[in-house]
């Protein structure tokens, strides 16, 4: 809950936010321009601020001042009301930047749907069925060429903005190679975006719109529907709500497919992933789950119920009683079935993708059975055995959400907050709270394993020279002993290419066999460096086999560098033009 919120707006609207605000008990603050400095939402608000002179473009729609004004107020949202920069992209953007909360929906939400042309591609993907027409044209022969595919008439309209700018509708081939320039020059001009599409126009018809409301979490309702056949100039005139030519069942249908369409769409804000388990150490021998007492592998039994599983993953999957589904996360199982000791057995349903949203839960070493059941009632099977062998299960309710905000990278005021209210409402007095934010690990993880890096990288730089010095000085040497006898050879027919090519073979020896050995103990040792990673919580594989292969490369590089110069200065040597 915010405790101070900016109205970026005026008039009717923004007396309304502010009334909502005091309901709330939530502190409004009010800009205004300089001719609107007695109005009423100026005299309602808590505080103040005057954003500029009486033109709109230098006050109610700069959006500098306006975040001038939330920042020097303290202002933890801004409300834009309607009109003016409430389906501005680059203004949400802008807030998001400076960590401030836009009350409306995301940027990339608004970047998304002010593009008809893409919203018209979401859209067909779901059950309504969008206008037949064409995407964006490059040209008017190509506008010409799709219009005779559609069929006339068609209607010729911009890609962004609105209020009926940018739109004619053409009856022929000819009238549209006319108008095509037109539209473009018109869109231009209006929205700074040239770009417009085809769409089939469609004669008699309503103009009926619906009046949608998402939150973050990918709820949809529909508030209603409106007419707005009326217009002028593709302009509405007349806005009548309900409409009178919508019976009930056609309302409901209509209601119904525009909700799932914004939920199919992904029009929502955030990530939300709650789910619940119950988790316990065990031990799994011939497919049957045993308490753990200090006796074969433990094995880490997870538990979800599908409920859960198939809200978290966007999922439709149905199970039967006594049957569970097994992920695929770091677990080799390949029976058809799982016991629990002295209690029920359950048939494997099939292998699903691993699930993991937080990433924590791969951190471990314990090998990890994730098992999706039809509800927790095999939970309780599960606490039964456990207290037999008094061993205890652990009952968990994850909540994790991505925030639409830039954080500090090493700390999160939402965690601590969260922290905080959970401690002030005694959430924690039944049981354990665990917080975890990507910008506080993030933090910890630097802190702890930088100065490791780092020294890390100092021990393998010194080590890697004082190797090839050493191999380099030593055949250095052994170059000044073998003058003598490179002298009898060349003296016998022995030519430079057969001493550079000797010279070559025997260092390659030299350099490469123990790169070679080197690399040999690597992938047998790599494994156990794996699970010795894992328990300081580095859990990226793929990072893990990147930077080894790389860090490798980088040794053979070197190697060949060094390689290269000590072949050449023994050649130096052994050929005559160094020192004797």
């Amino acid at each position: 809950m915010f405790s101070k919120i900016l109205i970026a707006n005026r008039g009717e609207i923004a007396v309304r936010i502010i009334r909502a605000c005091k309901e709330m008990g939530i502190a409004s603050v009010a800009v205004y321009s300089e001719a609107d400095r007695d109005c009423l939402h100026v005299a309602l608000a808590d505080e103040c601020v005057c954003i500029g002179p009486a033109s709109p473009k230098d006050s109610y729609l700069c959006q500098e001042r306006i975040l001038s004004a939330a920042l020097l107020t303290g202002a933890q949202a801004i409300h834009p009301g309607y009109g003016f920069l409430s389906e501005n992209a680059e203004f949400a953007a802008a807030c998001r930047k400076n960590g401030i909360a836009f009350i409306g929906p995301d940027a990339e939400c608004m970047a998304r749907l002010s593009d008809k042309t893409s919203t018209k591609e979401a859209f067909a993907k779901t059950a309504l069925r969008p206008i037949p027409g064409a995407g964006v044209l490059s040209s008017a022969e190509q506008a010409a060429k799709e219009a005779d595919a559609i069929g006339y008439p068609v209607m010729l309209k911009a890609r962004s903005g609105g209020g009926g700018r940018g739109i004619r509708v053409i009856h022929s081939r000819g009238e549209l190679l006319q108008a095509y320039p037109l539209a473009v020059a018109e869109s231009e001009a209006a929205f700074g975006d040239g770009a417009v599409y085809l769409e089939k126009y469609v004669h008699p018809a309503r103009h009926i719109e619906v009046q949608i409301l998402a939150d973050e979490e990918g709820h949809v309702v529909c508030l209603g529907e409106r007419d707005c056949s009326v217009q002028r100039r593709h302009q509405k005139l007349l806005e009548e709500s309900p409409s009178p030519a919508v019976d009930s069942e056609t309302r409901t249908a209509l209601f119904a497919a525009v909700a799932d369409a914004v939920r199919r769409s992904g029009m929502s804000a955030a990530n939300v992933w709650e789910y619940r388990s119950v988790s316990s150490v065990m031990t799994l021998r011939d497919g049957v789950l045993s308490p753990n007492e200090g006796f074969g592998d433990p094995v880490d039994v997870t538990l979800i119920p599908l409920a859960d599983y198939n809200a978290a993953m966007g999922t439709d999957l149905t199970l039967p009683q006594g049957q569970v589904y097994v992920c695929r996360s770091r677990t080799g199982y390949q029976g058809t079935s799982l016991t629990l000791q002295n209690g029920p057995t359950w048939q494997l349903a099939g292998l699903l993708d691993n699930f993991s949203p937080s990433g924590s839960d791969s951190a471990g070493v314990v090998t990890q059975l994730w098992l999706i059941v039809p509800d927790l009632s095999a939970a309780d099977a599960l606490e039964q055995v456990m207290n037999r062998a008094n061993m205890g299960v652990s009952r968990t309710w994850h909540y994790g959400f991505d925030l639409d905000r830039q954080l500090p990278d090493a700390a999160d005021p939402v965690a601590a907050a969260i922290r905080r209210m959970a401690q002030d409402g005694g959430l924690m007095e039944n049981g354990v709270l665990g917080v975890e934010s990507l910008a506080e690990n993030r933090g910890d993880f630097y802190g702890s394993y930088g100065s490791l890096f780092f020294l890390g990288i100092l021990l393998s730089v010194g080590f890697s020279l004082a190797a090839v010095l050493i191999i380099y000085y030593k055949q250095i040497s052994e170059g000044y002993e073998d003058q003598a006898r490179f002298d009898i050879m060349q003296k016998v027919g022995m030519t430079r290419r057969d001493i550079r090519s000797s010279i070559n073979s025997q260092l390659l020896l030299v350099f490469f066999l123990p790169l070679l050995l080197a690399g040999l103990h690597l992938a047998f040792a790599f494994p156990f460096v794996h699970k010795l990673l894992l328990l300081f919580n580095l859990w990226n594989t793929r990072l893990l086999v990147g930077t080894t292969a790389a860090s490798f490369l980088a040794f053979a590089a070197l190697y060949t560098l060094v390689y290269r110069i000590t072949s050449n200065a023994y050649y130096h040597i052994v050929s005559g033009g160094g020192e004797r």
